[in-house]
């Protein structure tokens, strides 16, 4: 099997697919032979993203504006792709929202934000989606974690709470959805090299963080999407409920007292 056919005949359904690793995601996926349809929010990051993965895959896209915090929109964007595209058999809960904030300064609104998009976003595309699995002969749902949900993260209470739930989720629905024909799981990456994070997340710390890595250096987007495109592939078919950690060892160093190289 060509890289090319691997995905032949499933459709995709990336949500926060017009940015940094939904986008590199949504590439590899159209790569594979999916077809592939993205979403986001903004309508500006929608039309770019799906001009940059046809011009790096030669695929055509599917794109449309979707809040996955309204659960109508996300009802409605997956009957659309439905109806254009093909019933999904692969959904990659991608879109997320977070930004650095002590506990105690938190607004009600912030937190709210950040759990109606990670954990109520991934619940409402989840659910939408199921029932064409179901009735298709099954399908996967990966969901994009991140490493904080194991070690916790300062100014990030918010963020890690909201994906603690989604990995629950993870196990729950590949436990209650096998039977009928639906993977369910996760990969946790450690930090990732995107324009976003560069500006919003590491900021000036970039260059320290990423020393301080045990591979002297963050993933790349298209490292992550190459283990999505394998979770979502035939190759990991008696994977379930399973959440696949990508973070270069981040997490397993982050115990270690001796020095790094000189």
């Amino acid at each position: 099997m060509t890289e090319s056919t691997q995905l032949g005949g499933r459709v995709a359904l990336v949500t926060g697919g017009g940015t940094g690793i939904g986008l590199a995601i949504a590439t590899h996926l159209a790569r594979l032979g999916a077809s592939v349809a993205i979403t986001s929010r903004k309508e500006e990051n929608l039309a770019d993203g799906r001009r940059r993965i046809e011009d790096d895959t030669n695929a055509d896209i599917y794109a449309t504006v979707c809040n996955v915090r309204d659960p109508d929109a996300v009802t409605a964007a997956v009957e659309a792709v439905a109806n254009d595209v093909g019933p999904p058999t692969i959904l990659v809960n991608n879109a997320a929202a977070s930004f650095a904030c002590r506990a105690e300064e938190l607004s009600q609104n912030g937190w709210r934000a950040v759990q109606e998009t990670v954990l109520w976003g991934t619940w409402f595309c989840s659910t939408a989606v199921a029932p064409y699995m179901f009735d298709n002969g099954g399908g996967v749902i990966c969901n994009v974690l991140s490493t904080i949900v194991d070690t916790g993260a300062a100014g990030n209470a918010h963020s890690a709470a909201a994906k603690a739930g989604v990995a629950s989720l993870t196990k729950s629905l590949g436990v209650e959805w096998a039977p009928r024909g639906v993977r369910v799981v996760a990969i946790s990456p450690g930090p990732v090299d995107t324009p976003g994070s560069r500006e919003y997340v590491w900021k000036e710390r970039f260059d320290e963080v990423s020393a301080s890595l045990p591979m002297q250096r963050m993933a790349s987007p298209d490292e992550i999407a190459n283990v999505v495109g394998f979770l979502c592939s035939p190759g990991a078919s008696y994977v379930n409920g399973a959440i696949l950690l990508a973070d270069g060892g981040a997490t397993l160093a982050a115990g270690t007292l001796l020095p790094g190289p000189e």
